[in-house]
């Protein structure tokens, strides 16, 4: 399956920016931050309470164009979810959602795995539809 061609996206910094949870002043002293310390912007922004781990992850999942969902009883299909093998399942940090049209609905806490969702659609033969959701 070929991937889409991304449009350029927005910035961490600028969206939140754009979207008033911090000032100009402020995202320039959190460059200056993950300069110094080689954090990734995201962590210097949890650390110095800008964010939480949750915000974060709703804020990368809406730079990334990649919905959030929240797993609960009845979300998850019970015969799609040994469709990758368990400890596939526990090494990439996934979980098995759904099937709709032979695309399968992944739910991650990392939405930078593209290596990953490669892999889980090549060991299940289908494409794979990534969703945002809370590590724990």
């Amino acid at each position: 399956m070929k991937r889409p061609v991304i449009a350029k996206r927005e910035k961490l910094g600028e969206m939140l920016v754009r979207q008033g949870k911090i000032t100009p002043e402020q995202m320039t002293e959190f460059l200056r931050i993950q300069k110094e310390t080689s954090q990734p912007l995201g962590q210097v922004l949890v650390e110095n309470e800008v964010l939480t781990k949750e915000e974060l992850s709703y804020v990368l999942g809406e730079q990334l164009g990649i919905p959030h969902v929240w797993l609960r009883k009845g979300l998850v299909d019970p015969r799609i979810v040994d469709i990758l093998p368990k400890d596939k399942a526990l090494s990439y940090q996934v979980i098995p959602m759904f099937c709709v049209n032979n695309v399968l609905t992944l739910a991650t806490a990392d939405p930078h795995s593209i290596f990953v969702f490669d892999e889980v659609s090549k060991i299940t033969k289908m494409p794979v539809l990534p969703v945002l959701s809370r590590a724990d």
